[in-house]
C-alpha cells in the first residue's frame, strides 16, 4: 500500500517538473503570436491607417447602396402590394355592388313570384269558373237542343197538318167549283152546314199556322222579329196576327 502512494507521488513529481520546463516555451509562443496579431490588427504607418479609412469608407458605402437598394425594392413591393391590395379593395366594392343589386333582383323575383302566385291561383279561379259555366252551357245546349228537336218534330207534324188541312180546303173548293158549274153557279147553292164546316176548317188553318208561327219565335228566341210584327194588333182579334198575338201572350217565353 505505501509503495503504491510513494509510485503515484513520484509520478506527480515528475509531471510537474516536466511541465515546469514546457511552460516557458508555450508562454513565449502565445506572446509571439499575440503581438504578431495586435500588430496585424493595428496599422503601423499613417498611410495603413488611411488605408483603413477607405476601405472602411468604401464598406460603409457598399452596405448603404446595399440598403438603399433593397429599401428601393422593398419600396417597389409595397407599391405593388399596395395597388393589388387598392384593386383587390375595388374589386370587393364591385362585388359587393354586384351582391346588392342580386339581392334586389331575388327580392323583386321573389315579389313577382308571390304576384304570378296569385294571379295563378285567380286565374285556376277564373278557369273553373269558366269551366263550370261552360259545362252550364252544355248542359243548357243540351236543354236547348233537345227542345229544339221537339219544337222541330212539333212544327214538323203541324206542317203536315197545314198541308193535309190545305189540301182538304182545295179539295172543297174545287167540290164546291164543280157543284156551282153543275148548277149553273147559282149563290143560292150551298148550304149552312157547307158553310160551318167551311169556317171550322179556316179555324183550324188559322190555328195550326199560328201555332207554327210561334214555335218558330220560340225556336229564334229574342232574336226572332214575329213579336214585334204583330206587337199592334189586338190579341182578340179573329185573325191570324190576333191569333198568334194572342198565343205569344199565353207563353211569355216566346214573347220576350
Amino acid at each position: 500500500m505505501i509503495e503504491q502512494i510513494m509510485y503515484f507521488a513520484l509520478g506527480v513529481l515528475i509531471a510537474t517538473l516536466v511541465a515546469l520546463l514546457v511552460l516557458p516555451a508555450v508562454w513565449h509562443r502565445a506572446v509571439r503570436l499575440t503581438t504578431r496579431r495586435v500588430e496585424a490588427a493595428v496599422p503601423v504607418s499613417l498611410f495603413e491607417v488611411q488605408a483603413d479609412k477607405d476601405q472602411q469608407r468604401a464598406f460603409f458605402a457598399l452596405n448603404q447602396r446595399r440598403l438603399e437598394l433593397q429599401a428601393d425594392a422593398m419600396r417597389g413591393t409595397i407599391v405593388a402590394h399596395a395597388t393589388t391590395i387598392e384593386r383587390q379593395r375595388q374589386r370587393i366594392v364591385e362585388l359587393e355592388q354586384a351582391k346588392a343589386a342580386l339581392e334586389e333582383q331575388s327580392r323583386r323575383l321573389e315579389g313577382l313570384n308571390a304576384e304570378q302566385a296569385v294571379l295563378l291561383g285567380e286565374l285556376q279561379d277564373q278557369v273553373e269558373d269558366r269551366a263550370s259555366a261552360a259545362d252550364r252551357l252544355d248542359q243548357e245546349r243540351g236543354s236547348h237542343l233537345s227542345d229544339l228537336t221537339e219544337a222541330n218534330e212539333m212544327i214538323a207534324r203541324l206542317q203536315s197538318d197545314v198541308e193535309r188541312l190545305t189540301a182538304a180546303v182545295a179539295a172543297r173548293d174545287a167540290r164546291l167549283a164543280e157543284l156551282e158549274a153543275v148548277h149553273g153557279q147559282s149563290s143560292a147553292l150551298p148550304t149552312a152546314g157547307s158553310d160551318d164546316a167551311d169556317i171550322a176548317l179556316r179555324s183550324a188553318l188559322t190555328e195550326l199556322a199560328a201555332k207554327v208561327v210561334v214555335l218558330t219565335a220560340q225556336v229564334e228566341g229574342a232574336q226572332s222579329p214575329i213579336p214585334a210584327l204583330v206587337n199592334g194588333t189586338p190579341s182578340g182579334e179573329a185573325t191570324l196576327a190576333g191569333r198568334i198575338r194572342a198565343l205569344l201572350d199565353e207563353t211569355p217565353q216566346a214573347a220576350e
